[in-house]
């Protein structure tokens, strides 16, 4: 999944139908609130009979989700098009396409909706983040032969240029070191200056040469607060028919560019029957508590 994804392209074989990867990636796109466009492939390969009816078990399965399942509808003329990226993007659409790689069918609607589809954070919005302190999410880390350490990720705030001094971390011990952000290049091109929501590689030069760099870390201002913690509350939305959820669970939070296992430590008592689609709070806990000295932001 991207780090911050806008919208979710959900794609069905007319061969095989809605399966629990559908229902899976439905959930997770309701759970996050995400705009969604279904696109049925292989129209080529299985008879007119059986289009509809994939539609219709599509739209039947959104009908569990928060997903505007009402007004799913397939989209077939280029005026369509227009009107099904709007719609969407407000998340009262769900438009759904029937492609074929083979024949080409409705291909032109496709990439027509995708050209269309609008920025989903406003201008305004964009231009307050740039007032922001900077702050750069790391997805590779690498070390290249008369360049040194270089980072690649994506900016959620503010703006970097060369010459600036950033904070790194967290460590694994949970703290900081300063850097000096060397050169930047966007698309293999040196520029001067990343703004919000462009993913860059960054060229740095670290006062501590020792620290580690992983997955996960981040670039960010200095007089920024430098925080990190190892427990943090939660709400959990269930996406199947879990029946409990207990103190030692153990799961996967994702989380930007952060991957890492938590525990679960502490749950609402009051609780006693967790339904699917519903919220609980919790309390998390990084594996750092069982020998992982791995810190969240």
């Amino acid at each position: 999944m991207a780090s911050k994804p806008d919208f979710v392209m959900l794609v069905v074989s007319a061969l095989v139908g809605c399966n629990q990867s559908t229902v899976e990636h439905l959930s997770l796109a309701a759970a996050l609130r995400l705009p969604v466009f279904a696109v049925i492939t292989k129209t080529d390969c299985c008879d007119l009979a059986r289009i509809p009816k994939v539609i219709g078990d599509l739209t039947a399965l959104t009908q569990s989700t928060d997903l505007p399942s009402d007004l799913a509808a397939v989209v077939q003329t280029e005026d369509e098009c227009l009107s099904a990226a709007y719609h969407m993007a407000c998340g009262a659409m769900m438009p759904i396409f029937t492609v074929s790689n083979v024949t080409g069918q409705n291909l032109n609607l496709l990439t027509r909706f995708l050209s269309m589809l609008p920025c989903t954070v406003a201008t305004k919005a964009r231009e307050l983040s740039l007032r922001e302190p900077a702050e750069f999410q790391i997805d590779k880390c690498y070390r290249l032969d008369g360049v040194g350490k270089v980072v690649s990720g994506i900016l959620t705030s503010g703006t970097i240029s060369p010459g600036t001094t950033l904070a790194l971390g967290p460590s694994f011990s949970g703290g900081y070191t300063k850097v000096l952000v060397k050169s930047i290049q966007r698309s293999h091109t040196p520029c001067q200056l990343v703004r919000t929501g462009q993913s860059v590689a960054v060229c740095i030069v670290l006062d501590d040469e020792g620290f580690r760099i992983r997955r996960g870390m981040v670039l960010t201002d200095i007089a920024s607060p430098l925080n990190s913690c190892l427990v943090f509350e939660a709400v959990l939305r269930i996406l199947c028919d879990v029946k409990v959820i207990t103190k030692g669970l153990q799961g996967t939070v994702h989380c930007g560019y952060i991957c890492q296992t938590a525990v679960v430590t502490d749950v609402d008592s009051q609780v006693s029957l967790f339904l699917s689609s519903e919220r609980y709070p919790v309390v998390l806990a990084s594996e750092s508590s069982l020998g992982c000295d791995t810190y969240f932001l």
